[in-house]
Formats: structure tokens, sequence, C-alpha cells
């Protein structure tokens, strides 16, 4: 868990994540939960995803079928290597208020 103040860089790599502070970097786990004031910034590759009203997620998912590892392991994220995606491509923000409809069924 990373709470209200808590602040990670890297990768991790759980059966279950929450985050309730920030994360930038890559994430795996059976299930990640974004809770409201919670922002992950990155990579996942989960199979069960909830974000809260108030959550925000930056990134691209893979939603993996229950038991199956992801298809390429997360890469370490370097401050040269987070700051060149940055600029590489364009990010795209998503609330879970935009999200409301989507589903992980």
């Amino acid at each position: 868990m990373i709470g209200g103040d808590g602040y990670l860089k890297g990768q991790i790599k759980a059966a279950t994540v929450v985050v309730s502070g920030r994360v930038d970097g890559s994430i795996s786990a059976d299930r990640l939960e974004i809770i409201a004031g919670g922002c992950v910034e990155g990579d996942v590759h989960i199979v069960d995803l909830v974000i809260e009203p108030g959550g925000r997620f930056n990134g691209s998912s893979e939603i993996l079928a229950a038991g199956r590892e992801p298809a390429a392991k997360p890469e370490g994220i370097t401050k040269s290597s987070g700051l060149k995606a940055a600029k590489s491509e364009k990010s795209r923000e998503t609330t879970a208020e935009e999200a409301g409809s989507a589903s992980t069924a």
C-alpha cells in the first residue's frame, strides 16, 4: 500500500496494490486499487483494476486473464528514461469519472 503522503518511483510486483499516494513506474499485480486522491503514472499489467472517484491513472494498461503473467516484464524506470518517455509520447489521463463505464469482465 502506498499511503496518502507516499511516493514511489520504480516498479512494483505484488498480488494486490492499493495506491492513495503517488506511483510513477510499472505495476504488475493481480489487483490494483487507486483510491480517491491516489495517482498512478506508468504501465500496469493487472487482472483487476479499480479506480475510485477522484483517483487518477495516466499510462497504459494490460488487463490479464486470472493467473496469467504479463507478456513483457516491466522495465525499471530511471529519471532520464522517464523524462524521455514523457517527452516522446502524448500522455492520456483517465479519471475514475471518465472511466466510469469501464469494467474488468
